[in-house]
C-alpha cells in the first residue's frame, strides 16, 4: 500500500468513531460489488517449479457479504440476521452491518470505504442543489470465508459522486468506484500475493449533516 494511502487511511480510521447502535442520518447502502481476484498462493512452494499458474476467482456482492457476515459471526458468536447489508455514513465515514429492522454492527476492521481526493462541480440555490464530483474511491473488505480461508478485496481508483438535495438538506447520493489493488483468496496472503480488479456502487437517501455541497464538507472534515 502506498505511503500516502496509509496516511489517509489512518486519518479516516481516526474519524470513524461510531456509537454502538447509532443509526445514520444519511445511510448509503452497498448495492453492487464485482471483480476478479488473481492470486499466487505460495511463492516459496513454487520457487523451483517450471510451470506456475495463478488462481482466479470472480466475486460479487453476495460473496463479499458472505465473508463479512461470517467474520461478524466469528467476532460475536452470533449469526447476523438474514437481509443484513453493508451501510456507510458518508458524513461520519463509518461502515456498519444493518438491516431493515434496526440491526447494527460496527464494521471497523472488516469493511472500509474512503473518498481520498475530490474535484467538484456543483450548483447551489436557496431551494437546494446538485453536484457531480470526480474522485478517488477505495473499498476494502476482508475476513475469514466460511471454508476457513482468508479473503480480501481492495478496489482503489477513479470514482464519481453524484448528489442532489433540497433546501433542508434532504436528498440522494450515489458513489461509484473502480480500479485495482491488493487481493487475497484461499490464504494467498500467507507466502503469496494477489491483485483485485473490480468496481462498486453505494446508494442512499437521507438528510445531510449540512446544507452545503458534500465536497466542501468532505474538505473541511478531512
Amino acid at each position: 500500500m502506498k505511503l500516502t494511502k496509509l496516511i489517509v487511511c489512518a486519518m479516516a480510521a481516526g474519524m470513524m468513531t461510531f456509537a454502538a447502535g447509532q443509526a445514520s442520518a444519511y445511510p448509503l447502502k452497498l448495492t453492487a460489488v464485482s471483480g476478479i481476484l488473481t492470486v499466487t498462493t505460495n511463492y516459496p512452494a513454487i520457487s523451483g517449479s517450471n510451470i506456475v499458474r495463478t488462481i482466479t476467482k470472480s466475486f460479487s456482492l453476495k460473496d463479499v457479504l458472505t465473508v463479512v457476515t461470517n467474520q461478524v459471526r466469528i467476532n460475536t458468536s452470533n449469526t447476523p440476521p438474514a437481509g443484513s447489508y453493508v451501510g456507510y455514513d458518508p458524513y461520519l465515514f463509518a461502515t456498519y452491518l444493518t438491516n431493515s429492522s434496526g440491526y447494527y454492527y460496527d464494521l471497523s476492521g472488516i469493511v472500509a470505504i474512503y473518498t481520498q481526493d475530490i474535484a467538484t462541480t456543483f450548483n447551489r440555490s436557496s431551494n437546494g442543489g446538485s453536484e457531480t464530483d470526480t474522485t478517488i474511491e477505495q473499498l476494502d473488505a476482508y475476513g475469514t470465508a466460511p471454508d476457513g480461508t482468508y479473503f480480501e478485496t481492495e478496489i482503489y481508483g477513479a470514482g464519481i459522486i453524484k448528489a442532489s438535495y433540497d433546501k433542508t438538506g434532504k436528498g440522494s447520493m450515489t458513489i461509484t468506484g473502480g480500479g485495482a489493488d491488493y487481493g487475497a483468496y484461499k490464504n494467498s496472503n500467507l507466502g503469496g500475493d494477489g491483485v483485485t480488479r473490480g468496481s462498486f456502487t453505494l446508494k442512499g437517501t437521507g438528510t445531510a449533516e449540512w446544507t452545503g455541497a458534500y465536497s466542501v464538507y468532505y474538505y473541511f472534515n478531512f
